[in-house]
């Protein structure tokens, strides 16, 4: 899949200059976007123009007609002046067989953009859609008074709170064995706090170490190597253990009281030892953070503002999970273990079997 070229300077210029629109109104878009991509994750251009409709009466921003926004919102696909936050792609790109036009074009949060080096590139994008419709418990997107302030995902003072609490745990624990070898390991960072440490997830190590050692087609260079462990170990280890459950939050991948369960996993899995009267404390630190996060698959809306209309939702789906994959799987064993079919037989019943559960997501 290609990425857009950037139009030259004076091709940006002139483009902006057709629109008719004045350079200040041009810069508020540009804002409007940012703040998009970041409440809400990803968001078609057609449900970005009714949230700046229902802005422009409460916040007198500049009037535009719908194909000055398209036209501005086409040129920003192209504009590579600045380090946007987001991405501008064609539906397409994301839903292959979509058929594309202005007002479907995708504003895109440029962390749902995998890049393709090892996932597919909006595998991310496509999780978080799949999640939304399942989950959300509102189909309309949440319009917060100060929405152009927004210019970074937003993190929540519960969510500091969190973090807090985690620095100074100690990796309390020296060595773990793994279930499918005999010998030891030591585990990184053993007797350090969370706030004095960072460490790698297998896929940053992964593309680490293919620069470092020139291995998966990667030509060798160690400066390459170098550059991306220097920013995959920005965060420390307290922070980056929030911001792993925060991204599962926003797609929709976990939420309480799995997200809990995956906390203290989590910990104890890095060698942190919890006391009941901390796992307790944890337990409530994260539910405040879920309840306060403006969730990209809850359309943007804190779970708090919704009562419990979103935590319902989501119980109500992972039940309907379980009970289609269980039936999934006595479907698949009764056909693979059938001594009456022959294997061309299985393998078409198999692709009925998957378009039966499977065609809808």
């Amino acid at each position: 899949m290609a990425y857009v070229k950037p139009f030259a300077a004076s091709t940006l210029a002139k483009k902006y200059k057709e629109t008719g629109l004045a350079p200040e109104t041009i810069g508020i878009l540009k804002e409007f976007f940012i703040s998009c991509a970041c409440l809400y994750g990803e968001i078609l251009a057609v449900e970005a123009w009714q949230v700046y409709q229902v802005l422009a009466k409460k916040e007198k921003l500049p009037k535009v007609r719908q194909r000055e926004f398209y036209q501005v919102l086409d040129i920003l696909r192209r504009d590579g002046s600045e380090d946007w936050p987001y991405k501008i792609v064609e539906i397409s790109e994301i839903w292959g067989g979509e058929r594309n036009s202005p007002g479907k074009r995708v504003i895109l949060h440029r962390v749902l953009d995998m890049g393709g080096w090892y996932y597919s590139r909006f595998s991310a994008a496509v999780t978080l859609d799949s999640n939304r419709s399942r989950y959300a418990g509102t189909d309309d997107n949440y319009i917060p008074d100060d929405f152009l302030s927004y210019r970074e995902i937003p993190e929540s003072e519960e969510e500091k709170a969190l973090i807090q609490f985690l620095g100074p745990l100690r990796i309390s624990l020296k060595l773990y064995k793994k279930k499918w070898e005999k010998e030891e390991h030591t585990y990184e960072n053993a007797g350090r706090r969370l706030d004095e440490c960072s460490y790698l997830e297998f896929f940053e190590d992964l593309r680490v170490q293919r620069f470092r050692k020139g291995t998966g087609g990667k030509k060798k260079d160690p400066g390459k190597a170098d550059q991306l462990e220097a920013e995959y170990r920005r965060l420390n280890t307290a922070e980056k253990i929030v911001s792993e459950l925060k991204r599962d939050m926003e797609l929709g991948e976990t939420c309480c009281p799995e997200a809990q369960a995956q906390m203290i996993g989590n910990l104890e899995s890095r060698g942190v030892e919890l006391s009941d009267p901390e796992k307790e404390k944890l337990n409530q630190l994260v539910k405040a953070m879920n309840d306060h996060m403006m969730l990209w698959c809850n359309y943007g809306w804190p779970p708090a503002v919704q009562g419990d209309a979103f935590y319902r939702n989501f119980a109500i789906g992972r039940r309907q999970d379980e009970i289609r994959r269980n039936g999934y799987d006595r479907a698949l064993n009764k056909i693979i273990h059938n001594p009456d079919l022959y294997e061309d037989e299985k393998m078409i019943l198999i692709r009925q079997l998957n378009e039966k559960f499977f065609s809808n997501e």
